[in-house]
């Protein structure tokens, strides 16, 4: 995940993502590629001198599932069953279960974590079943669930990439520095210079001059 930093939270698990459209394939050729943040999901642009991935098959998934064995309990009108989560990222889950669960089926989902409370899902998805398996897409969880949710994933992120809890914290200001290197910051800076450059070229009669004296 190296060292480049998301632009909203400042930290730097981030992983590199599909790129979307013809402008952004257009931008990787300059060396300019999307990411997401695993923790707070932003997604963002950055330019990665020197750097070039090999276009592989399609992947839409967009975060990192983690391993990890979490009791779940399921809930769907007069359904109700058990499993066990087996991945699971800020997105969604995979989990093993003896209910029969069509794709599209929508969820309510309580998450059996180490701590007390069990995490609450209001809204999951089953996206996708094979045999006892399913994926679930998390659609709906209140603030404070989305935290814990963060957490834990934080926790689980830093066993698999090695990281202290340094790495995973969230930076005070001086980060915002890193942001600088946001492809989107540079591409609003460009624009407007391209304007202000444009206007003096168009209209040589307007002049800016300070107030309260003459031109």
């Amino acid at each position: 995940m190296g060292g480049l930093r998301c632009p909203k939270c400042g930290r730097h698990v981030v992983r590199r993502t599909h790129r979307s459209g013809v402008f952004e394939r257009l931008l990787s050729r300059v060396s300019v590629y999307p990411f997401r943040c695993q923790l707070c999901g932003r997604r963002f642009r950055a330019i990665q001198p020197g750097r070039r991935w090999v276009a592989q098959a399609p992947e839409r998934r967009e975060f990192d599932r983690l391993v990890a064995r979490v009791p779940v309990g399921l809930s769907a009108g007069t359904l109700a069953s058990e499993g066990a989560v087996t991945q699971i990222s800020m997105e969604g889950c995979t989990l093993e279960t003896d209910a029969v669960l069509p794709v599209g089926t929508v969820l309510q989902v309580r998450l059996h974590l180490p701590d007390a409370r069990a995490l609450e899902v209001d809204e999951a998805v089953v996206r996708w079943v094979r045999e006892r398996t399913v994926g679930l897409q998390f659609l709906a969880l209140r603030g404070g669930e989305r935290e814990r949710l963060r957490r834990f994933v934080a926790g689980l992120v830093a066993v698999y990439h090695g990281l202290g809890e340094d790495e995973l914290r969230a930076p005070g200001w001086r980060w915002r520095r890193g942001a600088l290197r946001s492809a989107d910051f540079w591409f609003v800076v460009a624009v407007l210079i391209f304007i202000v450059v444009s206007l003096v070229i168009l209209f040589p009669e307007v002049k800016f001059c300070p107030r309260g004296r003459p031109c």
